[in-house]
């Protein structure tokens, strides 16, 4: 009979099991989030491994990844074994996803509903802590032009000059 390890790393599970080795072979889009992050960070703590760690901090967050974007660095570093390294990381990563996804091309967005309104703006405003209104200027069919921000304020409310308005014009 074997002895049984004293914490159960990754390095205990199956082959097929492993973040890494999980991606290799069936590709990235296969792994959890807890996975991917998991493959950030690269380790856990002594008592776990890094996908367990990962699991209990999304959990956290209702498994909602906008809300681990919107985290602060100080309150992930609370979790024992994420230090500022880790946390900077995982921040950074979900930014360049946000990023990612600003990156589509908005012109070739009909923005003819909320729904697609919604589209268009989300990415940007759903992590910040404070007030922004943004336009988005359209031809007439509905295209996107360009989008702008015309002003910043509190955490509950912004002011915005017409006249910004209709000078982007």
């Amino acid at each position: 009979m074997t002895d049984k390890p004293s914490h159960f790393t990754i390095r205990h599970w199956s082959i097929d099991d492993r973040p890494r080795e999980k991606m290799q072979q069936k590709g990235a889009q296969q792994l959890s989030n807890a996975e991917l992050l998991a493959l950030l960070i690269g380790s856990g703590n002594q008592g776990e491994s890094a996908v367990h760690l990962m699991q209990r901090l999304l959990s956290s967050v209702d498994n909602n990844i906008l809300e681990l974007h919107a985290m602060a660095l100080e309150k992930m570093m609370e979790w024992k074994g994420i230090g500022l390294a880790k946390a900077v990381k995982i921040k950074s990563a979900l930014e360049l996803g946000k990023r990612i996804h600003l990156a589509d091309p908005i012109k070739q967005i009909q923005c003819n509903s909320s729904a697609k309104a919604y589209q268009l703006f989300q990415p940007v405003l759903s992590c910040l802590s404070h007030e922004e209104f943004w336009v988005a200027y359209l031809n007439h069919q509905n295209k996107v032009i360009t989008r702008h921000c015309l002003s910043k304020g509190g955490i509950t409310s912004t002011t915005v000059d017409l006249r910004l308005l209709l000078i982007k014009l």
